[in-house]
């Protein structure tokens, strides 16, 4: 399971802006090697996985939610 270091450089690679306490541009080619490299960096957090469109994790999301 990545670490918030892991997770910080990753948003700081698909947004642009102060979303970490940095401001950068963005590198979506940078941050789609980076998923690639790292599959499991959204893990579990649905917000995560909104960013990455990890479509399993946010449907496992709704689901529990609507029980």
């Amino acid at each position: 399971m990545p670490g918030y270091q892991e997770i910080c450089q990753w948003l700081d690679l698909v947004y642009t802006g102060n979303v970490t306490g940095t401001a950068c541009a963005a590198w979506p080619v940078l941050a789609q090697q980076m998923l690639a490299a790292q599959p499991d960096l959204p893990a579990d957090d649905v917000y995560l996985a909104c960013t990455a469109g990890d479509l399993a994790t946010i449907q496992r999301a709704l689901g529990a939610d609507a029980r």
